[in-house]
Order: structure tokens, then C-alpha cells, then sequence
């Protein structure tokens, strides 16, 4: 920028200086003559502030050298601050669009879950009800249990079906079944044959099934 103002201020000092020179030069025309060849060449001071200009217009030219590569190297630098910036747009875009998918489908979840809520409760409901109505056994109750079985199967079938009978009756139905639950199947069978009732005896088997022992 120095260096631009310097050259101005030269060709402008240049130029005042041969226009003093021209009028100068008018003025005592008349008394020079017209076809003297030394009257039409420039004086000395005109030459020496040309020639100034001249060198200094030389000097400037790697300056202006040096401007080109800083507008070149500016429009590269901006051509690639384009280039990012059409891919941060691009990105940005992408991001838009998987976050719109992500909505999406967690609002399709939410329906979905809100769709399997009454299902999934009915199943749990279920659940409970089938463990309420297991029979179960725990470990200490199925060693007691066992030894009374192996009593039961050491008497005749006739006698082990009046006594599990007996049990039915008396409110003791859960006992009745873990009691043939815990029976050897083939002599359990023969007990639930002796049983004149044929529906309670399809029963008492159904509900051996509902037995839950404890390892």
C-alpha cells in the first residue's frame, strides 16, 4: 500500500514538473527557433522525472506479481470454503433426514406398545392365575410326603384309594394329590383304578398335573 501511494506521488510531482516546464517553455518560445532541434527535445529536469517513474513502475511489478498469487491463493481458499460448506449442508441434510427416521419410528413403537399393552397385561393376569392354581411342594414337605407315600404304596390298591378318598372328603385335596404325585406312576394308577368315581379319578389325575416340587 506504501509503496502504491509512493508511485502516485510521483507521477503526479512528475507530471506538475513537465506541465511548469511546458509553460515555461511557451512562454519563451518566441525567442527560440522553430526549427531548432534542441527546442523540441525535452529539458533535462523532464527527463530525469520520467525516468523516475519508469524505474519505480519497474520496481512495482513483483508487487503486483505477488498481488495476482494473493488473488489466486484467495479464490482457491474460497473455492474450498465453498466446497466444506456445500458438505456441512449436506451433512446437516443427512442429519435432518435420520432424525426425521428416528421420530418415525419411535412414534411407530409407541403405537406399537400401546397396541400390545392390553395383550401383554391379559398374559401377565394368566400367569398369575396358573401359579395360584399350582400345587406346590416345597423341599422339607416332599421328604415328609414321600415317606407317607411309601406307606400308601405298601398297602393293597383297595386300601390306599378308601384312604386318598378319605383325604378328598376332608378337605385335604391338595395333600390327596402330592401324595400321588410322589407315588411310583404304576402304583398310583392302580389307586386311581380302585376309585369307583370315574370323574373324580379322571380329576385327581388333571390335578397331579398342576403339581410344582421344589429341587
Amino acid at each position: 500500500m506504501f509503496k502504491n501511494k509512493k508511485l502516485l506521488i510521483l507521477i503526479g510531482v512528475a507530471i506538475v514538473f513537465f506541465g511548469a516546464s511546458f509553460g515555461i517553455s511557451m512562454i519563451f518560445i518566441g525567442s527560440a527557433k522553430p526549427n531548432s532541434a534542441k527546442a523540441q527535445q525535452p529539458t533535462s529536469r523532464d527527463s530525469i522525472g520520467w525516468d523516475m517513474v519508469r524505474e519505480d513502475i519497474k520496481k512495482n511489478r513483483p508487487m503486483d506479481q505477488e498481488l495476482d498469487v494473493l488473488i489466486k491463493e484467495l479464490r482457491y481458499k474460497t473455492s474450498v470454503l465453498e466446497q466444506k460448506e456445500k458438505a456441512l449442508e449436506q451433512r446437516a441434510k443427512r442429519m435432518d433426514m435420520t432424525e426425521d427416521m428416528l421420530k418415525k419410528q419411535a412414534q411407530e413403537l409407541d403405537l406399537l406398545r400401546s397396541r400390545l399393552a392390553t395383550p401383554l397385561n391379559e398374559l401377565k393376569e394368566e400367569r398369575r392365575r396358573l401359579l395360584q392354581a399350582l400345587i406346590r411342594i416345597t423341599k422339607i414337605e416332599a421328604d415328609n410326603l414321600k415317606k407317607i407315600a411309601a406307606k400308601y404304596q405298601s398297602m393293597d390298591t383297595s386300601s390306599g384309594a378308601e384312604i386318598i378318598l378319605a383325604m378328598w372328603n376332608n378337605n385335604q385335596r391338595d395333600d390327596a394329590v402330592k401324595i400321588l404325585h410322589l407315588m411310583e406312576d404304576r402304583r398310583a394308577g392302580k389307586i386311581l383304578a380302585e376309585i369307583p368315581d370315574r370323574k373324580l379319578a379322571a380329576l385327581l389325575f388333571s390335578e397331579m398335573k398342576r403339581i410344582d416340587q421344589e429341587n
